[in-house]
């Protein structure tokens, strides 16, 4: 009897596998036509910065999807191998779809690094800026040094800010914390916070201000910066605002509790970010092969989902929906909140050397991200690096 169970579970975990499969090769089809489209903007022996790196965000774009792939071939393999032995032929299909897969992504990786070493070589100009910029930062750290010793370290950082001027103030610590090529940097990451911003315009409408202004914050509550905030919510927020019936206002916040929750698990489980951000672009899609990505105690299929939903309904009492998007966000936010997991992220960005470095490196994405930006609130943005440096200091 249970071994006629456990066949039934594995026959439904490769239907769901393979109906995952099915939207990632789908989303490959798209970035295939991405792909074509930056080669038809360059001419074939283009090597020029822009082309690599117009290429080479195609292929970022691909590599990560390519990795939700293999993350779903690995606990489709497993699926395979519990239920039927791993010398069925439907274990040995999967084991070449991931070996498949895995040499697939080396290629991808290859070729990104080989744009990256190429890029590199051209930008001998922006390398002399970031020496020149990495000896103001050595000053500002002796002048910190010297004032922490007399006991007032942050208001003389603040004084010597005002000093050199606050774009040059801002050069200097971004530098003195991370040694950044700050020329190329600036202009990437600017480039990517515009094209991010036009996507959760489009998304969200009128509430697009509300995202931004949790995406700018997100350094404290996510652990992450601007950039990567509004990248991780347009990855899933198509579905959240249809399973609210087009509310974006509600929509917003329901994704920055989502993205919240991501980041406490991680920190809290310790487990990498980017395959449970794939878990809940899986969730989106109605596939729920990636659920044990979470370390919740549920396994990867729709029956342990409804699981998770009843048991969160009984610490809540209110009715989710499987088929709701935002219902399932909310119902692991409740079981997160019982196992005390929420708000792991935003305590350790003050209390733990890790979560403080990580809290400062996201803060300085953001001012690199500013610096390309003429409307940007600079001093605010210093202020949230310096903030975030005392964190770690202290």
């Amino acid at each position: 009897m249970s071994d006629n169970f456990g066949l039934k579970i594995g026959i439904e975990g490769e239907r769901e596998f393979k109906n995952s499969l099915r939207d990632i090769n789908q989303s490959f089809k798209v970035l295939g036509s991405e792909m074509k489209l930056v080669s038809s903007e360059f001419d074939k022996n283009d090597k020029s910065i822009h082309a690599l790196s117009s290429r080479n965000e195609v292929l970022n774009k691909s590599i990560d999807t390519q990795k939700e792939k293999i993350a779903t071939l690995q606990n489709a393999l497993k699926n395979a191998s519990d239920s039927f032995g791993e010398n069925d032929k439907r274990t040995q299909n999967w084991a070449i779809q991931l070996n498949n897969a895995k040499a697939q992504l080396n290629s991808m990786e290859r070729e990104v690094a080989s744009n990256e070493k190429a890029i590199e070589s051209m930008g001998t100009e922006e390398e002399d800026a970031t020496k020149q910029t990495d000896k103001l930062g050595n000053e500002l750290k002796d002048t910190a040094d010297e004032a922490e010793k007399s006991g007032s370290k942050f208001d003389k950082l603040g004084g010597v800010l005002k000093g050199v001027g606050v774009t040059m103030g801002a050069f200097a610590v971004a530098a003195g914390a991370v040694a950044v090529k700050l020329g190329k940097e600036v202009v990437s990451a600017y480039s990517d916070y515009e094209q991010l911003v036009g996507g959760v315009d489009t998304l969200f409408g009128d509430a697009s201000k509300t995202v931004q202004k949790s995406a700018d914050n997100a350094f404290k509550t996510a652990g992450m910066s601007a950039n990567e905030y509004m990248e991780t919510v347009t990855g899933f927020s198509a579905s959240l605002i249809a399973s609210l019936d087009g509310d974006t206002k509600k929509a917003a916040g329901v994704a920055d509790q989502a993205i919240t929750d991501m980041s406490d698990n991680a920190n809290k489980m310790g487990t990498d970010i980017t395959s449970i951000q794939n878990a809940y672009q899986g969730f989106a899609k109605q596939n729920y092969g990636m659920l044990d990505n979470l370390k919740l105690g549920y396994g990867g299929t729709k029956t342990e989902m409804e699981r998770l939903l009843a048991d969160a309904e009984k610490i809540t009492g209110k009715k989710y929906d499987l088929s709701n998007f935002a219902d399932v966000t909310e119902a692991i936010h409740a079981i997160q909140t019982q196992m005390g997991i929420t708000g792991t992220t935003a305590k350790e960005a003050t209390e733990t050397i890790g979560g403080s470095i990580q809290g400062l490196q996201s803060s300085i994405g953001n001012l690199m991200a500013g610096l390309g930006n003429a409307n940007a609130d600079i001093g605010m943005l210093i202020g949230n690096v310096v903030e975030a440096f005392q964190n770690v200091i202290n």
